[in-house]
């Protein structure tokens, strides 16, 4: 078997391309140490009367992602809005949307973002917001939340 062996010097850079190079290097080093970090997905399913409040587990300091879709009566026109509850307090921005009709049953869907939480248990659940809105065994709750590891 024949082995090549090359003798001549390496090639010579510009000088300019070092700090560039340097810079990138400092971004995928970044970048590396950002994947070590835990994801975590959960999916939970109401099917029933609500409002109605379910337990999570956050096991370890992330940022929590939540998206929902929530079916309800809506007896009234207007602006009908229904809210996610984490421990209690209503969390931004509501499921809200503006309805022409009254008397049916109607979808809504929403994101909200929940940062800094730390390990242990919390409560979250969805409640009516406005007036005109009522629920019955009909009607479902689906989420899906995702904890990103800080």
């Amino acid at each position: 078997m024949a082995i090549y062996v090359d003798l001549h010097p390496a090639p010579q850079f510009d000088r300019s391309l070092v700090t560039y190079c340097v810079i990138n290097f400092g971004r995928l080093k970044d970048g590396i140490a950002q994947a070590g970090k835990r994801v975590e997905t959960g999916t939970h399913s109401v099917a029933g009367p609500w409002p109605v409040d379910i337990a999570f587990f956050v096991p370890f300091k992330c940022d929590m992602t939540i998206w929902s879709q929530v079916t309800f009566w809506g007896s009234a026109i207007g602006l009908l809005a229904v809210g996610f509850k984490w421990n209690g307090n209503f969390v931004s921005p509501l499921f809200d949307m503006y309805f022409n009709e009254a008397n049916s049953h109607k979808a809504l869907s929403s994101t909200q973002v929940i940062r800094g939480l730390g390990p242990g248990q919390y409560t979250g659940g969805i409640w009516p917001f406005t007036g005109g809105i009522m629920s019955d065994g009909s009607d479902r709750w689906r989420m899906h939340y995702t904890f990103y590891e800080l």
